[in-house]
């Protein structure tokens, strides 16, 4: 009778508020958050090396959430309005699918999307680099046409405002800087990276990271349809896709968020200004469907 009571005593101790510091507390989230017959959902987080940043996403938009001072060894914080949940891309409204069934879209051809539209964006997978200071995305497009719906991918990186970066947030709540946004060309993944690495891809990017030691390109494989493919024959590919390192856009005076490219959703409340800065054309290294970095 004792021992049962120590334990029931120690079992309620584990769920006390006041000792939630020496704990881990998480939030279980449901495997998917959308789903229809052409399209699923899943919800996908990452954090930040050191837990200065959180990010997840869901069917509304990518998250980011950031713990501050002293507390970011904890992931918790005192400073609930300076480190409430923002968006970094309102996928309702993005609209970065548009170019993804454009006639001129880069190789190989989208002849099966051009003329489609551009229905549901969603995040199929992310990872932070080493350093916490960059984090990569896959977003996804589905793109409705007359005769079925299409799956576009594209990698895309965010680099966070400066701000964000510090150990310490400034006096003012509003960031001086913007995060910068660099995205990639749309393509369809190899059969064997959708099917095995994608499925698990918290657990795959534990022993293999889509970032290079120099945190500045990502290697991905690619499928390669027969009509873009040499003398109509279809393969997969292994691509390098360079994503040059962009901090300290300044935010631009009076607000002006239409000035130098910067964009925002019609809620500032919730989302972060970014700024689109280009990325060059992926290289195209081999033919294959799987690769990885090695080690520095």
């Amino acid at each position: 009778a004792v021992a049962a009571a120590v334990a029931a005593r120690d079992a309620r101790r584990a769920f006390d508020a006041s000792r939630l510091r020496s704990r881990v507390a998480c939030e279980l989230a449901p495997p998917t958050t959308y789903q229809e017959l052409h399209a699923v959902v899943p919800v996908v987080a990452s954090v930040a090396p050191g837990g200065g940043i959180v990010c997840w996403s869901d069917d509304v938009a990518l998250w980011a959430r950031r713990a501050t001072g002293a507390d970011r060894k904890f992931g918790v914080t005192h400073s609930a309005e300076k480190t409430k949940p923002m968006a970094v891309i309102d996928l309702q409204t993005c609209g970065f699918g548009a170019d993804a069934v454009s006639s001129d879209a880069s190789p190989p051809a989208h002849a099966d999307a051009v003329g489609g539209n551009p229905v549901l964006h969603h995040v199929a997978a992310m990872q932070w680099s080493a350093s916490g200071q960059r984090l990569l995305v896959l977003l996804v497009v589905h793109i409705a046409t007359a005769a079925h719906v299409v799956a576009k991918y594209r990698w895309l990186v965010w680099d966070p405002p400066r701000e964000w970066l510090e150990e310490e947030p400034g006096v003012d709540e509003d960031s001086d800087t913007v995060g910068v946004i660099t995205m990639g060309r749309w393509h369809v993944p190899s059969a064997s990276f959708t099917n095995d690495c994608l499925s698990i891809f918290e657990q795959y990017t534990q022993t293999n990271s889509m970032w290079n030691p120099n945190e500045n390109a990502v290697a991905y494989p690619v499928r390669r349809d027969a009509a873009a493919g040499e003398d109509g024959v279809a393969a997969d590919e292994i691509e390098i896709q360079h994503f040059p390192q962009t901090h300290l856009w300044r935010r631009p005076s009076h607000d002006d968020l239409n000035a130098i490219g910067i964009r925002q959703t019609l809620d500032p409340s919730r989302c972060l200004p970014f700024a689109l800065a280009p990325a060059p054309k992926p290289i195209v290294v081999c033919e294959g469907s799987f690769c990885a970095w090695s080690p520095r």
